[in-house]
């Protein structure tokens, strides 16, 4: 494991060197190092600060512990906005976001209508929780575990719950922690709820049979294409779930079927 961490770092730095050969990107480098140019207008001057400040610690976090922290940069806009995009935001319901990271994802679901309440985001490194604590003062932000932090508001909120959305490195997590992590999860979320979650592979981070184990079906929703890499994006339904919306969607095209050819 100690072999394979130093191999993760010594391609993440590669990765940073091989960025400086080309032009059109040393500019991105250049701020993700926290060197901005200081002819910018003040405010926007100063988010980008504080957004270079985030990643250069996300960064360093990673190298400290890469098979933790999951990816060497925060995600993406493009990815940010997907997950975003394939959470149910927009029913009223609750949204807990797991491994908040510097707020990529948080933002783009404050974003796209999510009042601030109406959000919960899990962080365990201590250092990235500050970071999100003061980018979101608004934001409930809870520095646990992210088992443990389910656990503890399923007795607050469990089946007010749209969507559990999880920044999580998944496949570098053991089987029986990702078992526990959806058990967890669909114990909270209310009828029709799901799990969203983004991968750098190409298939479902979770195995078909441990899915289908846990009464649980994968659809990958999205792909985030100019993500550094880039992702896919999947929603994990429980089965029951997955069938009835099945149902009603056909159930719906025929309608939209003879009332088209009644016309």
């Amino acid at each position: 494991m100690r072999f394979a961490a130093r191999n993760l770092q010594h391609w993440a730095i590669d990765l940073f060197l091989q960025r400086l050969k080309f032009p059109q990107t040393f500019a991105a480098v250049r701020d993700f190092a926290g060197l901005e140019a200081r002819h910018q207008d003040g405010t926007q001057s100063d988010m980008k600060r504080s957004r270079n400040k985030a990643n250069w610690v996300f960064f360093r976090q990673w190298l400290r512990n890469p098979f933790a922290i999951g990816a060497v940069m925060p995600s993406g806009r493009e990815l940010a906005r997907a997950m975003a995009k394939a959470s149910d935001s927009e029913s009223g319901r609750l949204v807990i976001e797991l491994g908040g990271g510097t707020g990529s994802i948080t933002q783009a679901l404050l974003d796209s209508g999510l009042p601030p309440e109406q959000l919960v985001v899990i962080e365990r490194d201590r250092r990235l929780y500050r970071v999100l604590a003061a980018r979101f003062p608004q934001v409930r932000i809870l520095n646990m575990d992210a088992v443990k932090a389910l656990k503890t508001l399923g007795v607050e909120y469990r089946g007010d719950v749209g969507s559990i959305v999880s920044g999580l490195p998944l496949l570098s997590m053991p089987p029986e922690f990702q078992e526990t992590l959806l058990e967890e999860s669909f114990r909270l979320v209310g009828r029709d709820g799901d799990f969203i979650q983004f991968t750098y592979g190409p298939v479902s981070p979770v195995s078909q049979r441990r899915l289908a184990a846990l009464g649980l079906r994968a659809q990958k929703v999205s792909r985030a294409r100019l993500n550094i890499p880039p992702a896919s994006v999947w929603r994990f339904l429980r089965t029951s779930d997955w069938l009835r919306a099945s149902r009603e969607a056909a159930q719906q095209k025929r309608n939209g079927n003879r009332e088209a050819t009644a016309a």
